[in-house]
């Protein structure tokens, strides 16, 4: 017997309640001696084991975002990243990308809030970046806009916040800092984030906010700060925030934050955090001089890139793809099911956006035509989908309407015939929607409903189609031609600088950026002039756009170069447009169409009499070219 003092052993492996409790007590105080004697790896070692119980223990789901990754060979790895444009370079074991949200082990109602944004599935930046978020290892990531890589960072960010201790989510400095080039940027990231952290009941506030309330005592404590260089250095000064507390750190828009203009600043701000802070670095694009710069900051990163897909579909059957207005499509439906109206099962896919409302009335119109249709929707309750679905099987309801979403479920296996009433988000989940159906029939037919609003994606699809030896229509051949400009709406050098057409206090400050905003102004200034001129067109892409933004008032300008297509011409044209911003209001104040010698034709323009004078950028049919002398 070996006695202890008045004691003696008495071992006990007992389920004792509080062991939890005490090893997390133990590893915090192991990780504050790390954090304060360690060096970089031992300090990176100790958070990363912390993060890991603390994840195992509390009900976390970060650790459960590989949950897909082991059940496929290298083989079928590869050949996924290169048929969604995953290229990785960096690391030698690379964590599997995940393909279904349900993979991820997210809480319920953050799956709901992917469906509600019209996500079918992960995007092929979010598929890989998410589980190589847990190696805790810094990480370049680079996309185009539109491809998710917002939330590629966000949902990984708020994982982080919630894998922490409560006790670490007090404090008046952020766990997550977010810096972005415009404030417009940070307001959007903010409301995005907001969606996804209310789950777990994590602050997401925006630099500017603070700013408002700076006498408030307010603080992002605990939480995720989204803020601009300028913004954020101002709030560090006024001590309103720190970043001791920050160990997650997001560049969204890195390039222009290591630019020889920014980089100061840049600095400046990572000199405030901590060492072990795990970094991500964001941009459209990652110049040679970029990647030198961001060595200086990161460790170890890795590099996602997402390049044109090697995309192609491989089962053996039909595709065909109509092209039709809007309007057309109910009529075109109608005529096709009574057309193969031979017992088969049908699908019929829709966008998800239009609501239960457009796909409750599209089944109840098809059931008054005498073809048997039912609904499937996530909005129905469970036992309503399960009864719908094995009505579906057994043949009794032999046409389904589905969302993207709520068909995963499905199983397509003998359904012969499958229909896009609206084309998927992109071509990549087209590919998705034809493969799926492809692998569970035998033979088939999908046909695909395709409007001027999907312009965008004309080009690949047509090369799509023309490579699985696919009728390619004349209208859809329109659409998907490269059209040639001018070129003459580029602005010449002298708007690169300060010049002597001032606006109040302020002065012309293009801005190349893939910035945000530009798409949805482009689509703003298409609907106005719809309801003014009655135009009708749909965008496709934003060919150019900069800002020009005054010092001493809150108002901006948008200078808009963009695609829309005709759809009674299926042509695209080139339209040229300026959008005010004031008082968060915004105004359409010239549009037109660029001509084939690159003047513009002005369909709308109240330039005059604005209270700021917004000078002539573009060549007009109405003036001399003014702008040769400059």
């Amino acid at each position: 017997m070996v006695h202890t003092g008045y004691g003696h052993f008495s071992p006990m492996y007992l389920p004792y309640p509080n062991t939890e409790k005490h090893a997390h007590c133990a590893l915090e105080e192991i990780r504050k001696v790390k954090f304060a004697q360690g060096t970089d790896a031992e300090v990176k070692q100790s958070r990363r084991q912390w993060r890991k119980i603390a994840a195992e223990g509390t009900d976390h789901h970060k650790m459960d975002i590989t949950a897909d990754g082991t059940s496929y060979t290298p083989e079928d790895v590869e050949e996924y990243r290169l048929r969604r444009g995953i290229r990785v370079v960096g690391w030698d074991d690379i964590p599997n990308p995940i393909r279904a949200f349900d993979d991820a082990g997210f809480p319920e109602n953050v799956i709901q809030e992917f469906s509600k944004a019209g996500f079918v599935r992960p995007t092929p930046i979010q598929a890989q970046v998410w589980p190589m978020d847990l190696e805790d290892h810094d990480l370049i990531g680079i996309a185009q806009p539109g491809s998710g890589k917002m939330l590629a960072y966000l949902i990984p960010a708020i994982l982080h916040v919630n894998s922490q201790p409560k006790r670490s989510r007090g404090g008046d400095g952020p766990i997550v800092l977010i810096l972005t080039p415009t404030i417009q940027r940070a307001e959007q990231i903010q409301q995005e984030g907001a969606k996804f952290a209310a789950a777990y009941n994590i602050k997401v506030l925006s630099g500017l906010h603070l700013l408002k309330h700076e006498n408030s005592g307010q603080t992002c404590g605990g939480g995720i700060l989204i803020d601009t260089l300028s913004s954020l250095l101002v709030l560090l000064k006024s001590k309103s925030t720190n970043l001791k507390s920050v160990t997650y750190l997001v560049l969204d828009g890195a390039d222009w934050m290591l630019s020889d203009t920014h980089e100061s600043q840049t600095r400046n701000i990572l000199s405030e955090i901590r060492s072990d802070c795990q970094k991500s670095f964001w941009s459209t694009g990652w110049p040679e001089e970029v990647d030198k710069r961001a060595k200086l900051f990161l460790h170890n990163a890795c590099k996602v890139q997402i390049v044109s897909p090697d995309l192609k579909v491989t089962p053996p059957f039909d595709q065909i793809v109509y092209v039709l207005t809007e309007d057309q499509k109910y009529n075109k439906l109608v005529a096709l099911l009574y057309g193969i109206s031979d017992g088969s099962r049908v699908v019929i896919f829709m966008d998800t956006k239009k609501g239960r409302e457009s796909h409750d009335q599209i089944a109840l119109q098809l059931c008054t035509a005498g073809l048997p249709a039912a609904s499937f929707h996530e909005n129905q309750s469970q036992a309503e989908r399960i009864g719908i679905a094995s009505e579906f099987q057994a043949g009794k309801v032999p046409i389904m309407i589905a969302t993207d979403v709520a068909a995963r479920v499905l199983d397509l296996k003998d359904v012969k015939y499958v229909i896009n009433y609206d084309f998927p988000g992109s071509l990549d989940d087209y590919v998705y929607h034809i493969d799926r159906f492809g692998s569970a029939a035998a033979e088939g037919t999908a046909y695909t409903f395709f409007t001027t609003a999907n312009a965008g994606c004309a080009k690949e699809l047509t090369i799509l189609l023309k490579k699985a030896g696919q009728y390619v229509s004349s209208e859809l051949e329109q659409l998907g031609r490269e059209v040639t400009y001018p070129g003459t709406y580029i602005p010449r050098t002298w708007r690169w600088k300060a010049n002597n057409k001032m606006t109040g206090y302020g002065h012309f400050s293009p801005m190349y950026l893939p910035y945000p905003s530009t798409e949805k102004h482009a689509r703003y200034a298409l609907e106005e002039i719809r309801k003014i001129k009655g135009l009708q067109a749909h965008f496709v892409r934003v060919v150019e756009a900069y800002e020009f933004s005054t010092l001493c008032f809150f108002v901006s300008m948008t200078y808009l170069t963009f695609e829309a297509a005709d759809p009674a011409t299926y042509e695209k044209k080139l339209y040229q447009a300026i959008v005010v911003k004031a008082s968060g209001k915004k105004d359409l104040m010239l549009f037109g169409i660029v001509n084939s010698d690159g003047r513009l034709s002005k369909m709308h323009d109240i330039r005059e009499g604005v209270e700021y004078r917004i000078y002539s950028i573009w060549r007009e049919d109405d003036e001399d070219d003014e702008d040769d002398d400059e």
